[in-house]
């Protein structure tokens, strides 16, 4: 079999999760500068539209249904080592989703292979040099695994979803399930997240250590809310509860890629700009003339948001009253 890298293309409610699509689209990349097939690997109770992930570049798409797919158990680790071992990929990438954390290690200690965690970026040398964030976000490392496969997990939003179709062959999977697993399932609870998802708005507000009281948080609310857009925050927010991690930027949160950012009160640490440098406009407003977010911002504003957002919530009010 020609070499390949492999894709493990989660699926939820018979559709494919984006981060899957994301991912494929820079393997698609990746496979074409090496000349190497990409296969996708799919394990799910249902399936409405395997060859969907065609369009994002899989060459091979290997699909295993089985009702016990509907929840993470031992057939997951025990079917996804049957294809790789199979498929001996050069490299194997899974979502960083809650599955896919606890499939990727799992999976690379049987193997016996590296696992590089939460990859930015990938690029070839003389082999496949694998980006991660370190040091609290602060220096961008470089590993090279020299075992095989070459494996890592990626998180939402890294990749941009790029439609470049491959073959789309379909292959179906022997489904392994043990006779007694260890993993025992109780059920299944869905928690909608509390305001709107950071990642899918095209405005986003986001709110940092600088901003001093609750009371102030509000105004940054209220801001979202007149501009149809999000509101994120930074670790010191979500440790302080005004808002939580599911709306937290940054390597140790989400990845977010809006039309407009708006960072108040926000340093600007690399750990955090990992998390937004792809936002069409920056915005920033902090007191600190010398605050790193500047470096990354279109739009500079030094000053106290106090001093600022009054005026601006104002005039947003007027122009939604004439609408």
């Amino acid at each position: 079999m020609r070499r390949n890298l492999l894709v493990f293309a989660e699926h939820r409610d018979g559709k494919p999760l984006r981060v899957g699509l994301e991912i494929l689209s820079k393997a698609r990349e990746l496979a074409d500068e090496r000349d190497f097939d990409l296969c996708a690997l799919i394990l799910t109770d249902r399936v409405d539209d395997a060859e969907a992930l065609s369009r994002y570049g899989a060459d091979l798409i290997c699909v295993g249904t089985d009702e016990s797919f509907g929840h993470y158990g031992h057939g997951f680790i025990d079917t996804t080592l049957d294809v790789v071992r199979e498929l001996g990929p050069y490299a194997f990438i899974i979502g960083a989703t809650a599955l896919g954390s606890m499939l990727a290690p799992e999976v690379a200690a049987h193997l016996r292979t590296g696992l590089a965690a939460h990859v930015i970026d990938y690029r070839w040398d003389e082999d496949l040099i694998q980006v991660v964030p370190s040091f609290g976000g602060r220096v961008a490392a470089e590993i090279v695994t020299r075992t095989t496969p070459r494996m890592s997990t990626v998180k939402p939003g890294t990749f941009s979803m790029i439609e470049r179709r491959g073959r789309g062959e379909l292959k179906s999977v022997k489904v392994r399930k043990p006779e007694q697993d260890r993993i025992r399932f109780e059920g299944f609870e869905r928690i909608e997240p509390k305001g709107r998802p950071i990642e899918d708005a095209g405005v986003v507000v986001v709110g940092g250590g600088g901003v001093e009281s609750e009371k102030d948080w509000g105004m940054l609310k209220e801001l979202a809310e007149l501009l149809n857009g999000a509101l994120g925050c930074t670790r010191p927010v979500a440790d302080r509860s005004w808002s939580d991690e599911e709306h937290m930027v940054g390597t140790s949160g989400k990845i977010v890629k809006p039309a407009a950012y708006i960072g108040i009160g926000v340093s600007g640490s690399a750990h955090h700009t990992c998390g937004m440098k792809d936002s069409g406009i920056v915005i920033a407003i902090n007191r600190d003339r010398n605050a790193p977010i500047f470096d990354t911002a279109d739009l500079r504003i030094v000053a106290d948001y106090r001093d600022v957002l009054p005026a601006l919530l104002t005039k947003l009010r007027d122009l939604k009253k004439q609408a």
